[in-house]
């Protein structure tokens, strides 16, 4: 970028001063000095030029002075100019640092708008970045490992991926193919961060059509890798202080997520069934409450004959004493009768005997 604008500064460099200067005139200007009014004290009062200064002369108007034009008038739009050929040439406009007063106004600018700025604005830039990686770096790496398919004679153990990790180059000797790759994305840190989150809510829906079980689609090892890149896109070194790496055996896929015709069908089945159970709880509770109430009236009867049978007892035992005392009665009655019938009977004549 430097090569295509440099000289763009130099011009408005130039712009630049010319104004200053023009100002500078214009504040301080030059005097032309009549020698007919001059003294030998005018011009050294002239040269000491300081503010409130005394210019001593030999009569009034004998200094005049010499107008300059102001030119800011004339160089300002050059310099907006040079600011265009600027933009165009680098692709880098004055909004790419930051919006203009207008950019916060609602009724002006949206948010879509600026940020569709700054992505245009951004375009050369990753391209020269990528020029680089792409005919540097790569090179570089590439280069480095030549070198150590030549010289590397002992194995080494190195930090890869947060785990120790032995790596031995007399086994790369075999190697035809190989190819190096540059970490460039392919958007802004904000976008790469909501294509994740994008990502991650898909993951979600896929195991909540999975049944909640993970895999064969989506497994926590999947979900983990995308929270892994959230955090590091975020800024954060790693992520192992926000999340675990799950093990193995938590990724085995559970079981498949049974089809809804056929869980429809169970549970239409199920309801049918529980519904014969309730029929037949209530035909039992319905059986058992009759035999019940039979054998309540059952024992009612029995309780009933039995109190009769008692009742019949006691009233033939209150007949039989009845009788008895009624028969004593009229046979005590039938002895009184009939001794006072003897009573009242006059003695029989008997002949013979002695004179009485």
């Amino acid at each position: 970028i430097a090569d295509i604008v440099s000289d763009i500064q130099e011009i408005k460099t130039a712009i630049i001063r010319a104004v200053l200067n023009n100002a500078y005139f214009m504040n301080n200007q030059r005097m032309e000095v009549s020698e007919t009014h001059a003294t030998d004290t005018t011009l050294d009062d002239l040269l000491t030029n300081r503010p409130g200064g005394i210019v001593r002369t030999k009569m009034p108007g004998g200094l005049v002075p010499i107008a300059t034009n102001p030119i800011g008038q004339h160089l300002f739009p050059i310099l907006e100019y040079m600011d265009v050929v600027r933009e165009v040439r680098t692709g880098v406009n004055r909004n790419a640092v930051g919006p203009n007063a207008n950019a916060l106004n609602p009724y002006s600018n949206t948010a879509t708008g600026v940020n569709m700025l700054a992505t245009a604005a951004q375009q050369r830039i990753r391209m020269i970045a990528r020029t680089f990686a792409e005919t540097g770096i790569k090179d570089l790496f590439i280069g480095i490992h030549e070198l150590i398919l030549k010289h590397g004679k002992q194995a080494r153990t190195v930090n890869l991926r947060n785990k120790w990790v032995t790596v031995d180059p007399r086994q790369w000797k075999t190697r035809k193919d190989m190819t190096a790759m540059v970490g460039l994305g392919t958007g802004t840190r904000d976008q790469i961060q909501a294509y994740l989150m994008q990502i991650l809510g898909m993951q979600i829906k896929a195991v909540e059509f999975q049944g909640g079980a993970t895999g064969p689609l989506v497994t926590l090892t999947n979900i983990f890798n995308t929270l892994k890149k959230l955090t590091e896109n975020a800024g954060f070194r790693s992520a192992d202080p926000f999340f675990t790496e799950p093990p193995p055996q938590a990724n085995q896929p559970g079981p498949p997520k049974p089809d809804p015709k056929m869980v429809e069908v169970e549970g239409k089945l199920a309801l049918k069934q529980a519904e014969m159970q309730a029929d037949q709880h209530v035909q039992q509770a319905k059986i058992a409450a009759e035999a019940q109430a039979k054998r309540e009236q059952a024992q009612a009867d029995m309780q009933l004959q039995r109190e009769q049978m008692s009742l019949d007892a006691l009233l033939k035992k209150f007949e039989i004493m009845m009788d008895a005392q009624l028969e004593a009665a009229l046979g005590k009655f039938k002895a009184g009768l009939e001794a006072q019938v003897a009573l009242l009977r006059p003695e029989p004549v008997r002949p013979g005997g002695e004179v009485g």
